[in-house]
Parts: structure tokens; sequence; C-alpha cells
């Protein structure tokens, strides 16, 4: 009995956390002068969020900065958040919360999770345990090589470490950024008078492929806010609104700060900036005294992501080497080498290297086209990226089936085609670097819905609701059902990942706070202090 008073009182903070942070983006869309869709109401919360959650992580990131590890200031965060929330609702706010505790209620079983992805007990948690209980650590790199590349939105979850609760919340920041991508699809397909192939299609495929939580390492996050940019901008053109580049440009420096693969969609990134800057005639002198505000907040989280870089490793930008200082400049400065190391070790790792023996023991030689591409292609992508494709595939196919007589071939298009031809290049650039899914499965996204979307024509009137309804609760019980499924076999299991922490994931149980000095004792022992930095 007392884990269904657990489960409701998760679902109970969920719902608030997402009202904290709408109440931070409303303040950061004033503050910024984002009114240009006040008139699209579920539009504009989905930007608000966003604009919340970035603002939080800022704060997070600050805190860390100045040393702050007291977790009731976690608390007061998001209660500020929902207070400034509380203190802005309307009528419109009411029915949108409406719709968005319906949704919660359909997709929590998402978040309920035993067993975590591999990185985050490995990686991300020891590094979100550093930050959430240390003053300010120069040098962390030289501790882990791996904290070279740890993640901006770490210092989001910091917040979410909580009295009592521990550690227990840090997936719902991940869950409601997959939540509400989710939220604005589902509200423009049901509330618009028309049907919107790209739209439709993004919901039944985030639904039917990425239905646990666990799975969500920092990859498939970046990749999330990667598409919605996507998104922003056919929304923008459908409505004939100008896209704020300032905006644009402020999700996608979010998702490299998550994840610095997100550059493989810089092609496309570019494109949609470069088109959306035509529609300002030249006039960008306007445009920066418009939008002086955006861009200072642009500007604000550029200097906060290349101070965090520098802080934990001595370089500007940890993937480009002329950036990184030497230690006779920088005492906590890390061997420029080794991240070279490393990132080829991930590269070979990426190419299926360590998967095969027929080929070469020579990593040099292994990573030419010729040598990588026939091993990658026989293991890893008749494994997982054909199945990714398949289902990309079905659900175009199913799509179009049902909305046929609205189906006709667009007019060649010059934009549309070099819109296409961006994912085409932002395909090429991961598979030739990093060729694993969750490094660019974003790009698959972006060239199925551009091949689909750009020349084909379905946003017609919804003649066949029943059709798309049909889909969407097909989609939605495929969620449940794969969840469902998973929650049981997840209390069958006689391992540390038995679901006996019910409703929280049970890999963290051991963090506290208290604790924190003896399970870094090693550390110490090693002279490694957290003092002022960690030298090499």
């Amino acid at each position: 009995m007392i884990n269904y008073l657990y489960l409701v009182f998760f679902i109970i903070f969920i719902f608030l956390s997402q009202l904290s942070i709408l109440g931070y983006g409303k303040v950061t869309k004033k503050i910024i002068k984002l009114d240009y869709f006040s008139n699209e109401r579920y539009f504009q919360k989905f930007i608000e969020f966003f604009l919340g959650i970035i603002t939080l992580n800022v704060i997070g990131y600050i805190l860390y900065i100045l040393s702050i590890t007291n977790i009731h200031i976690n608390l007061l965060i998001l209660t500020f958040g929902l207070l400034i929330y509380l203190k802005q609702r309307n009528k419109y706010s009411k029915k949108i919360e409406k719709t968005n505790i319906i949704l919660l209620m359909l997709l929590c079983v998402g978040v309920l999770i035993s067993k975590t992805h591999e990185d985050f007990t490995s990686n991300h948690l020891p590094f979100i345990d550093v930050i959430s209980n240390s003053k300010l650590i120069l040098g962390l790199s030289n501790l882990e090589i791996i904290y070279t590349y740890s993640s901006f939105l770490s210092y989001l979850q910091k917040i979410f470490v909580l009295p009592i609760i521990n550690y227990k919340f840090l997936h719902v920041p991940i869950f409601l950024i997959f939540f509400n991508i989710c939220l604005f699809l589902i509200s423009e397909i049901l509330y618009k008078k028309k049907f919107n192939f790209i739209n439709l299609f993004l919901l039944i495929f985030l639904l039917t492929k990425f239905t646990r939580i666990s799975e969500y390492g920092y990859d498939y996050i970046s990749g999330f806010i990667l598409l919605s940019i996507v998104l922003i901008y056919f929304y923008s053109n459908n409505k004939y609104i100008k896209i704020n580049l300032s905006l644009i440009c402020i999700f996608f420096l979010y998702a490299v700060s998550i994840k610095a693969t997100s550059l493989f969609f810089f092609p496309v990134f570019l494109i949609i900036f470069l088109h959306s800057s035509t529609k300002y005639n030249g006039n960008f002198k306007e445009f920066f005294l418009i939008n002086k505000n955006s861009i200072f907040f642009f500007l604000v989280l550029f200097l906060l992501i290349i101070i965090d870089n520098f802080f934990k490793s001595g370089c500007f930008f940890y993937y480009l080497k002329f950036t990184c200082l030497d230690d006779k400049i920088i005492p906590w400065a890390i061997n420029s080498e080794k991240i070279l190391d490393f990132s080829q070790v991930v590269e070979l790792w990426a190419k299926g290297y360590f998967h095969q023996t027929t080929i070469t023991n020579n990593p040099e030689l292994f990573l030419k086209f010729s040598s990588w591409f026939p091993i990658w292609y026989k293991n890893y992508f008749n494994y997982k990226i054909f199945e990714f494709l398949i289902i990309m595939i079905l659900i175009t196919f199913l799509i179009i089936a049902l909305n046929y007589k609205n189906f006709k071939l667009k007019t060649f298009n010059l934009v549309d085609m070099i819109f296409f031809l961006s994912s085409v290049f932002s395909l090429i650039f991961w598979i030739s670097y990093l060729p694993q899914l969750r490094f660019g499965f974003y790009a698959l996204v972006c060239f199925v819905i551009l091949l689909v979307g750009n020349f084909t024509n379905i946003n017609e009137e919804k003649n066949n609701n029943k059709s798309i309804y049909s889909l969407i609760i097909i989609s939605l019980v495929i969620f449940n059902i794969l969840n469902i499924k998973r929650i049981n076999n997840e209390f069958q299991r006689n391992d540390k990942y038995k679901f006996n922490n019910f409703p929280f994931e049970s890999v963290s149980n051991y963090l506290v706070k208290d604790t924190f000095d003896q399970r870094y004792l090693n550390i110490k022992t090693n002279k490694f202090y957290f003092f002022d930095y960690i030298e090499r």
C-alpha cells in the first residue's frame, strides 16, 4: 500500500515540476521578450518549457560555481518556480493543465524504472554525485577522463537532488523533455483543423520507439531538442510567423552543451538559420535592437558552457585541441592527448573495432572506410539501424495509406531540396565519425520527415479524423503495454536492478549526502583533494 502512495506522490511531483519549470520559462520569455507567438497557446507553453529547463540548468551551474551544496536550496528553487507559475495562471493555463494531467497519466509508466541505462550508473550518476556534494572543483577531468565529456544537463539534474528523496528524482527533467514534445505534438494534432504529417509522424514514432526512460541517455535528450528546432521551423512557416533566430540558436547551443555529437546536426541548423534570416529582408540592425535581450541570454549561456569546459579540463572546447591550454599555464589542465586518445577509442568502438578479429589489430588502419564500413554494416546496421528505418517506413506508410485521398506530390521547390540535402550531409557526418544510433538518430528522423514532408503534401483538412485518432490511441497502447511488461520483468529480476524500490529506481539508493566523504576516501588517499584544483 505504501508503494502506491509513493507512486501518487511521484506523479504529483512530476506535475508540479512541470509547472515550476513553466514558471521559470514564463519569466525568461518575458525578460528576453519572446512574445511574437503569444496567440499560439500550446506553442507558447512548448517554448516556455524549454526556456524554463535552460534557465534552471543555468541556475544549477551557478549554484555549483558558488559551491552551494545545501539541497534544501534546490527545494526552494523548485517551489519558487511553482509560485511564479501560480501567480500568472489564467483560464487558458487551466485548460492546458487538464491536457497535461491526462497525458501524464497515460505516459507516467515510462518514468517508472528500476534498471537505468549503463552510462547512468558508470558516468552520469557519479558526476552528479560530485557536483551535488562538493564545492567547485577545477580539473575534474584529471580525476576521471570521462568527466571531460560530462553533460551540462547534469547541473539541471543536480537541482532535483532533494531532502529525504536524495537522488530518486534525477530522471524527472529527462522525462519531462520527452513528455513536453509529445504534449505539443498531440495538442497540435487534436486541436487544429488541419492534419500535419510531420507532427503525427513524430508523435507516433516517439511513442512506439522511445518507450523507456531508462534508454534516454544524454544523446537522445539532445536529439529531442534538435528535433524541436525542426518543429519550431515548420510551425513558424505554417503560421507565417518569423522565427526568432536567437531562439533557435539557444536551442542548438543547449543541445550541443548536452552532447557535443549534436554538432552533426549543424548542416540542418545552418539551412534553418539562413532560410529564416531571409524573412528579415536584410534589416539585421532592427533585428538586433528588437532581440537584444534574447541575444544576451544566448551569449550568457554560451559563456557559462565555455567556463564549464574550462574549469573541468582547461579546454574551452574539449573537442578542439587548439583550445586546450597547457598545464604550465593552467595547473589543472588535462593533457589534450588523453582527450584525443579517448575520442579515438570511442570512434573505434562506434565503428565496430572491438567486435572484429579478422580485419586488423591496427586502429589507424581499421579507421579507413574500406576497413570499418563492412564490419559496421554487417554487425550494426542490419541489427540496429535497419530496424529503426523499418519502423519509420511503416509509420509513414500507415499515415499515407489512411490519408491517401489527400496525398499528392509537391511541385519542385529549391528551398525544400536544399533543406533535404542538409539532412543528407548531417547523415554523412554522423556515419563518418560516430555511426552509433544514439549519436545521430535525429539525422535519420530528419531525413525521413524532410523526404516525405517536403516532397509530398498531406497537410490537408482532417477529413478522416477516426484514422488519425486510431493511430494515436494504438501508439499510446503500445507505449503502455511495453512499459507494463518491462516493469513486471523488473519485479522478477534477482540482481541489483530488481524493482525493490518501486516507484523509484534502485541504483542510487546508496547515494546520500552524509556518506559522500566515505565514498570518495580512496580519492583523497590518492592525493586528489576537493580544494582549489586537481593537478594531473
